[in-house]
Parts: structure tokens; C-alpha cells; sequence
């Protein structure tokens, strides 16, 4: 991502999200069993029942304990804000309805609520984030804001036994979180580390060598007097190449494989 790009989708995320807050603020909905209110205090009451609250009774509650500056203009505070807002919306719906009684009006439902989590969807999409949905055992789940990219997909589709790994990766809470990246990595050079021994003869080698030589050598799977020394910023830095290094790993034998269905129709 080229810093062109990144101040772009700065702007264009601050401007979407003022356009989104005001008209959270004014807009009114009603509700089957929850009363009328606008989005925004609608959310702002049903996260007194939302099962991921960590004890909070409000939003500003909520980002307080998070250390959250919700009057920041800031690109992170608006992502976090967006996906509290895009959960809660979802767990209105789900709130709501679970709320139900014998014989209500089918009808009588939310007026457009939708329309807002379909709005975080697009806005998000176009500034290249989107939500990862994860079951949990509180009876709804969770969603997760994770920045879109088709490399990191495409690894996922061909190793889906350390996709939650690669997409947590990729989650807004790892931004700055050294130890976090530090131990995805490790992660996942320990999934790789049995299949090392099938890249030796293919011509990906010397990419999976230096892969190890990151992994072995940054402080990712040893600590000791050996590892390269460097900042946390340094590291993140290194980090978050290595990650690269070791999507574009994860996905040879997938590249291998359309390579080779595709060479069958080449003419000998």
C-alpha cells in the first residue's frame, strides 16, 4: 500500500465517517420491542446486553476502558468506533428479535437498520477494510475489522488450517502490537517448518530459506543472545516483511499448481 494510497483513504474514511456520525445522530428508528430511538442511542442501549460489553453500560464507557479518544479525528479511533458500530447494529437485530412474543406482527420490525450496516460495509470497503465474522460461544458473533488484501486471501484459501493466524494478521488491533505479530509469526513458521523439506528441490528455495533466516534470527521463534537486535519499531518494521515473505510461501504450491494445469494446454 503507497502512502498516495493511504492519505487517500484517509480522507475519504474522515469523510464517510463524519457524513455516517451526524447522520447516526438524527436519524430515528423504531424498533419492535426496544422503543423509537436514533442509531446512535440505540446502540447506545443495547450494548448493556451486548455479550462483548467487558462491563461497560454505554459506548463512551466502552471506549474509556479501551483507551479510546472518540473525539480524536484520528484513523484508528474512527475504525474501532466503526466496528463497535457495526457489532452493536448487528446485535440490535439479533436483540431485538430475540425479544419476540406469540403472535406479534412479523412486520413490526426494525425500519431500515440494515441500510447502516450495509452503509459500514461499503464505506470501509472502499477505504480497503472489511469484517471478519467469528462464532464465539456467547450466542452471537463477533466481527472483526481487518484490512483487505488479495495476497493475504489467496494464502488463506490455500492454508485454511492457520486462516484465523493470517487474518488476525492483518486486524486493526495489531497495528503498533509487537508481541501480537511476534507470535503469528511464530505461528506460523511452525506450520511451515514440516513442510520445509518439500521446497528443497523446487526453485522457491532460496525464498523459504530466507523466510527461516527472519524467523530464526528476529527473535520470532528463539531468544537468545544470537537474535539480531533491534527497536520495536525496527521490528514491526521487519515484521510485517516477513509476514509478506511468508504469504507469498504460502501460496507457491497453489501458484505451482495452476501453473501446471495451465501448462498442460501449451503447446510441446
Amino acid at each position: 500500500m503507497n502512502s498516495i494510497f493511504d492519505i487517500e483513504s484517509r480522507i475519504d474514511l474522515e469523510n464517510e465517517f463524519d457524513n455516517m456520525y451526524y447522520e447516526f445522530i438524527r436519524t430515528h428508528v423504531d424498533t419492535a420491542h426496544l422503543g423509537g430511538h436514533t442509531v446512535f442511542s440505540l446502540m447506545d442501549y443495547v450494548i448493556r446486553t451486548w455479550p462483548f460489553r467487558e462491563g461497560a453500560t454505554s459506548i463512551d464507557s466502552y471506549f474509556s476502558r479501551k483507551g479510546i479518544d472518540i473525539e480524536s479525528s484520528n484513523k484508528k479511533s474512527m475504525l474501532y468506533q466503526l466496528e463497535l458500530w457495526y457489532n452493536l447494529l448487528n446485535w440490535a437485530i439479533k436483540y431485538d428479535k430475540s425479544l419476540d412474543e406469540p403472535f406479534h406482527d412479523p412486520f413490526e420490525q426494525f425500519v431500515d437498520v440494515d441500510i447502516y450496516i450495509q452503509n459500514i460495509e461499503y464505506d470501509l470497503e472502499k477505504s480497503n477494510y472489511k469484517f471478519r465474522k467469528v462464532d464465539t460461544e456467547k450466542g452471537c458473533p463477533k466481527y472483526y475489522l481487518t484490512k483487505r488484501d488479495c495476497n493475504v486471501d489467496v494464502a488463506v484459501e490455500a492454508n485454511p488450517d492457520i486462516a484465523e493466524v493470517l487474518l488476525s494478521y492483518m486486524d486493526i488491533r495489531a497495528e503498533g502490537d509487537v508481541v501480537f505479530k511476534r507470535s503469528c509469526l511464530k505461528q506460523i513458521a511452525d506450520y511451515l517448518e514440516p513442510k520445509r523439506k518439500t521446497y528443497k528441490e523446487s526453485s522457491h528455495c532460496s525464498y523459504m530459506e530466507t523466510l527461516f533466516f527472519a524467523f530464526n534470527n528476529f527473535t520470532i521463534r528463539h531468544r537468545n543472545d544470537k537474535q539480531i537486535e533491534m527497536d520495536n519499531k525496527k521490528a514491526e518494521l521487519l515484521y510485517d516483511k516477513t509476514f509478506r515473505l511468508a504469504i507469498s510461501c504460502l501460496s507457491f504450491h497453489e501458484i505451482d499448481d495452476i501453473k501446471a494445469e495451465i501448462d498442460k494446454y501449451r503447446p510441446h
